[in-house]
Formats: structure tokens, C-alpha cells, sequence
């Protein structure tokens, strides 16, 4: 995550980076997601959601993380259920703008900031 929705008490939006690797994730998938993924962080948040879809390689070519100042919200959420299809995102969100965090609940139940 990064942009207002780091300092912010009150972002006008939240920007998600997700940063996938094409040779485990095809394109096409890691697309659905990011649409899901959206729609799930906006239904929790009520916020307008911008999120940036790079490939690892994309990330070290643009120096996108040199440029702003991210928060690691959660690593491998393109889980199977929720990169293949299926139900959607596999975690549920919950934005608290007073401590700037999102955390998500991974499909075992345990969270992650």
C-alpha cells in the first residue's frame, strides 16, 4: 500500500501495489484478482481503490518502491483459491485509517500487516 492511505487519517483513496511473478501467476489471472481485490477492499472501505499491477521484473525496471514510501500489507495473497477463480479474494479487509493499517485475514485465519 502506499500514498495517503500511509499517512492519512482520512485518504481520499487507497493505492495498492501488487506485485506478482508471471511465471507462477499468468497475466490474465493475476488481472482477475486485481479486479476482485478491488471490489473487496471497497467493500470494506468505502474508499476508492487504485491498484498498480507490476510483474517483479516491472518493479526493478521502474524502480517503482525507490520512488515511494510502501507499507507491506500482505505477501502471497494470490493464493489458490483466490488467484484461480473460484470466490474471489481469499481475505477479508479491514481498513483503519487512525493507525494506517489494512489488515487482511488469510484463508487459515491468521492475520497479517
Amino acid at each position: 500500500m502506499f500514498g495517503s492511505a500511509c499517512f492519512a487519517d482520512d485518504p481520499r483513496d487507497i493505492d495498492v501495489l501488487i506485485v506478482y511473478d508471471p511465471r507462477k501467476l499468468p497475466v490474465g489471472k493475476a488481472i482477475d484478482f486485481r479486479i476482485r481485490l478491488a471490489k473487496a477492499i471497497f467493500a470494506a472501505t468505502r474508499r476508492p481503490v487504485d491498484i498498480l499491477l507490476l510483474s517483479q521484473a516491472e518493479v526493478v525496471q521502474t524502480g517503482f518502491l525507490h520512488q515511494v514510501d510502501p507499507i507491506r500489507v500482505f505477501a502471497n495473497a494470490l493464493d489458490r483459491r483466490g488467484a484461480g477463480g473460484g470466490e474471489g479474494p481469499s481475505s477479508q479487509f479491514t481498513f483503519q485509517p487512525s493507525s494506517r493499517i489494512m489488515m487482511a485475514r488469510d484463508p487459515a485465519g491468521t492475520r497479517a500487516s
